[in-house]
């Protein structure tokens, strides 16, 4: 994917929403896409190795990805952009986490016999 169509997407999309342009500037020189690759905002913290999540796609996928520990060195580097970021890793958070709370009771409740 060229540098022009990842700054387009990256405008476009409401995660970035608010983002200055020297922030998309920074996001579009990290961007990249290998398949296989790590889901998760964890990496991006610091506290675990990032592979606490998995997600499979039943249909095409187009995403970019950031190597979490260079997009965590840039938000120490620039505060402002930093925030911007987390605010919207923030965003995310509550509309994924019922989903993963569901998810976990599905896994871990334990089986009842059916009579």
């Amino acid at each position: 994917m060229s540098n022009d169509v990842i700054t387009a997407i990256l405008q476009s999309h409401p995660f970035s929403k608010g983002f200055w342009p020297d922030h998309i500037a920074r996001l579009t020189a990290m961007a990249t896409r290998y398949a296989g690759e790590v889901l998760g905002w964890w990496s991006v913290t610091g506290t675990a190795d990032g592979r606490q999540f998995q997600a499979r796609s039943l249909g095409g996928v187009h995403a970019l990805a950031c190597d979490g520990e260079r997009l965590r060195l840039a938000c120490e580097d620039d505060y402002a952009f930093g925030f911007w970021f987390m605010r919207s890793i923030l965003k995310v958070m509550p509309v994924r986490m019922p989903a993963i709370r569901a998810r976990l009771v599905d896994v871990y409740s334990p089986v009842v016999a059916v009579q």
